[in-house]
């Protein structure tokens, strides 16, 4: 008779902890009552950390803040965006080299430019992979950095 008590009592404890096993993702905690409803758990907390490291990757590559390099036979066009929404240009051609400070926000698919003394910049822009393309410009920049 002790024995099947104590046999009992374990099947209990294992079902007990089975139905208060724990899954944990970031700062989510799901409580599951079964081993099935775990795996679905795991694949759905997976694909959702997935999806959220490729919206923050694509958010870095599709970002305009970084280093931009544009050369032709003239002269070098260096656009620096920091993440704090300044910025510089720098132009190099032979000897010379004209550098100038900024400050930008974007507003939708348009870029404000503004440097003091100056009326304020503003036009579109697209930034691929590893290109950035501004209206004004009429050029496409190579991403040399991340800033």
């Amino acid at each position: 008779m002790k024995k099947s008590i104590v046999k009992n009592i374990l099947s209990v404890s294992v079902v007990a902890a089975m139905a208060i096993s724990v899954v944990a993702c970031s700062d989510t905690v799901v409580e599951t009552n079964s081993e099935s409803e775990e795996t679905k758990i795991d694949t759905v907390v997976e694909t959702e950390t997935e999806a959220r490291n490729e919206t923050v990757e694509d958010s870095i590559a599709n970002s305009l803040v970084g280093v931009w390099t544009y050369e032709d036979s003239e002269a070098s066009r260096v656009y620096t965006f920091n993440d704090d929404g300044t910025g510089d240009l720098t132009i190099t051609s032979g000897d010379s080299v004209i550098s100038w400070e900024f400050t930008y926000s974007v507003d939708g698919e348009n870029i404000v430019i503004r440097r003091d003394g100056h009326e304020d910049e503003v036009t579109d822009y697209v930034v691929g992979d590893d290109t950035l393309s501004l209206g004004f410009e009429g050029v496409e920049f190579t991403r040399s950095g991340i800033k």
